[in-house]
């Protein structure tokens, strides 16, 4: 698994561009697949489906090309931050031990506490979902301080990882709680409107189908408004770590980010995000088949690919939160950059030319002064 992530770590950041396009299209030729795969199996609904997401896919992403310096700018460098800070993995790996640990504590609470109520179960779901949040926004956090400090002090910011986790665990605590309250809150909605819905379809009868309907409405609803607050908080906790700033302040400055720069940071990220992606999917293949073989056992391998995977989605979500905190850095203090490291801001400039006015240069913002070392 190690060997497999270090080798798409160094072809990412050697062959950046060609391996954003060959991952875009890759994903596109995914979708094709599986929608005539669908037509041989005979479900030709869910073959429209892939095939028209395929089409809509392939419409955006050649109209996105010209995003595609920039991001190759921006995935390059946050996997020169990753390079350069390794204590970075131990930090999302210590937190990846933390949600497994908590997760087996919360399976024997839930064994003792088979005979509790109904609100008593509620309260025990969301306490799991609130603590396992916390937990990787700990970790997200963390990360994002970290690439702050590169981004505003570069050479002079020797070991910024111990930094960012103790100011995350201490003046950003309290911000990193209350956003992983609200996504707990929506996920424990959505499991209660789960359980009724299988008690309506329990029950049977028109009403029944009828409840049941309206609950999967309402359950999609409020899922799509969790992954929307999800991506919402991944800039929110960019700012809490670059700033230390609260919470609520924190969601305003995303809110006038948008406005300021508009759908360039979501094209940016869905960019990056189908690389992430593919280098998990390849992990887990890798690994999976590689245990598959030795072992010559479908199941061994299946347990493989999880594996793979899952290790390869704790890397690369350190390289999803530099993206972030890069391009926040970049929209709020290019002038910082041209100070620390006047290559890559020229490299940003020229990648993002014609996409908005540069702000005057200025000072590195007060509160990287705790981001330092301490």
């Amino acid at each position: 698994t190690q060997s497999t992530w270090v080798v798409l770590l160094f072809v990412m950041r050697k062959f950046t561009e060609k391996f954003i396009y060959v991952a875009n299209i890759f994903y596109i030729g995914l979708l094709v697949l599986l929608g005539i795969a669908c037509v041989l199996a005979g479900s030709f609904l869910g073959a429209i489906v892939l095939l028209i997401c395929a089409g809509i896919y392939a419409w955006w992403f050649w109209h996105a090309q010209d995003r595609i310096p920039f991001a190759t700018v921006m995935l390059s460098t946050a996997t020169q931050i990753l390079a350069k800070y390794p204590a970075l993995v131990v930090v999302s790996f210590a937190g990846a031990i933390c949600i497994v640990i908590y997760s087996v504590f919360f399976l024997f609470m839930v064994h003792a506490g088979q005979q509790a109520s109904g609100a008593l179960w509620i309260l025990f779901v969301l306490m799991f979902y609130w603590s396992t949040e916390v937990f990787k926004n700990v970790v997200y956090t963390t990360c994002c301080g970290t690439a702050s400090s590169w981004y505003f002090l570069r050479d002079q910011a020797e070991n910024p990882t111990r930094g960012a986790l103790r100011r995350t665990l201490t003046y950003s605590f309290g911000s990193v709680c209350l956003g992983s309250l609200i996504v707990a809150l929506l996920k424990t909605i959505r499991l209660v409107l789960r359980a009724m819905m299988d008690q309506a379809r329990e029950g049977g009868g028109i009403f029944g189908m009828l409840a049941c309907f309206i609950l999967c409405c309402v359950e999609c609803v409020i899922g799509w408004i969790e992954s929307l607050l999800e991506y919402f908080n991944e800039y929110a906790y960019a700012y809490v770590a670059i700033y230390g700033k609260k919470y609520t302040t924190a969601a305003k400055d995303v809110l006038e980010l948008l406005k300021q720069c508009g759908i360039i940071g979501i094209i940016n990220d869905q960019l990056i995000s189908t690389v992430l992606l593919l280098c998990v999917l390849f992990t887990g293949v890798v690994v999976g088949a590689a245990a598959g073989l030795t072992a010559r056992s479908a199941a061994v391998g299946v347990v493989g690919f999880l594996v793979g995977a899952s290790i390869c989605s704790i890397v690369v979500s350190i390289i999803n939160a530099c993206v972030i905190t890069l391009f926040v850095c970049f929209a709020e203090e290019p002038g910082a950059l041209q100070a620390s490291n006047p290559t890559l801001y020229a490299a940003l400039e020229q990648a993002n030319s014609g996409f908005r006015a540069v702000p005057p240069a200025g000072p590195p913002p007060p509160a990287m002064v705790p981001a330092a070392p301490m």
